[in-house]
C-alpha cells in the first residue's frame, strides 16, 4: 500500500564521478519489497553554480528505485547523470545533507518476493539500472535464502561500474553470488583485464543454471532490455519468469 513521508538527506556518497548513492533517513518505517520504486518530491532552490532553468517549477517529482534493502533502517537511491541533466544534476552536484523531500510509494510490480521465486535467478543490468537489481541482492543475502544469484553488469566504462566494491563484497560473503561485469567502450583502458562487449546470448548461457527453474530481473535503458529480453527468450525462458524494468 502506498504510503507518503518525509525523508531526510543524511548521507551523500559518491559512487562514479556522474552518480551519487543518497541515503535517507525516514519519518517512518517503510514496507517494500526488493527492486520497487518511490516517487520522491524535490523543492529545488537557486544555488551556486545551479538554476532552475527559464520555465521550470521549483518543485519537482520523479521516481527513483530504492538501492538499500527493506531491511535496512534507511532508505537508499543511486542517482546517475542523465544525457539531458536537470533533476539529476541537482542531485548528484547540488544536493546538500540535511535536505527534505516528500517521498510517496512503494509502487512497481519489478520486485523480489521469496515466496514466488525459483531457486535461480538472474539479474541483468546497465548502468544505473543496478539499483533495484542490489537492492534484490542485498535482501536475499541479508535473510540468508539458498538462492542461486548471477548479475550480469554492463557499463561503458570501468569508472561507471556503480556499487562495484560493495557488490565484489557481497560475492565474497555469499556463496549463492556471482557477478560479471563488462564494458563496452574505455578502449584505451589497458588496465581493465574483466570483460568487454555487451552482454551476448553465449554470456547469458555459460552463466544459465536451469532454463526452466529462472526468474530474470532486466533494468536499464530500453534498447539494452529489449535486446536482453529477445536474447532469453531465445535461450528458452519463458515470457513470464521475464521481469522488466526501463530506465530513461
Amino acid at each position: 500500500m502506498a504510503q507518503t513521508s518525509e525523508w531526510i538527506v543524511a548521507e551523500i556518497t559518491p559512487l562514479s564521478p556522474t552518480a551519487r548513492a543518497i541515503r535517507f533517513n525516514a519519518s517512518e518505517k517503510l514496507s517494500f519489497f526488493p527492486g520497487q520504486f518511490f516517487m520522491l518530491q524535490f523543492n529545488l532552490a537557486n544555488k551556486q553554480g545551479f538554476k532552475i532553468p527559464e520555465g521550470k517549477e521549483a518543485v519537482q517529482k520523479r521516481a527513483f528505485s530504492i538501492s538499500s534493502s527493506p531491511l535496512s533502517d534507511f532508505v537508499e537511491i543511486t542517482v546517475k547523470k542523465t544525457q539531458n541533466p536537470f533533476i539529476s544534476s541537482y542531485l548528484v552536484d547540488f544536493l546538500k545533507v540535511g535536505e527534505k523531500v516528500i517521498a510517496a510509494g512503494p509502487y512497481g510490480r519489478f520486485y523480489f518476493n521469496e515466496k514466488e521465486t525459483e531457486n535461480n535467478l538472474l539479474l541483468l543490468g546497465a548502468g544505473s539500472g543496478i539499483a533495484p537489481l542490489i537492492s534484490i541482492i542485498h535482501y536475499i543475502s541479508e535473510k540468508n535464502f539458498p538462492i542461486n544469484i548471477v548479475l550480469l553488469y554492463s557499463n561503458k566504462s570501468e569508472t561507471d561500474i556503480l556499487w562495484r566494491k560493495e557488490i565484489e563484497l557481497l560475492a565474497e560473503k555469499n556463496k549463492f553470488f556471482r557477478h560479471l561485469f563488462t564494458i563496452t567502450q574505455d578502449i584505451n583502458n589497458n588496465s581493465w583485464t574483466g570483460q568487454r562487449g555487451r552482454i551476448t546470448p553465449r554470456i547469458i548461457a555459460d552463466y544459465l543454471s536451469d532454463s526452466g527453474k529462472t526468474d530474470c530481473y532486466l533494468c536499464g535503458p530500453l534498447e539494452f532490455v529489449r535486446n536482453m529480453e529477445e536474447m532469453l527468450l531465445n535461450l528458452n525462458i519463458q515470457k513470464e519468469k521475464i521481469k522488466k524494468e526501463i530506465y530513461e
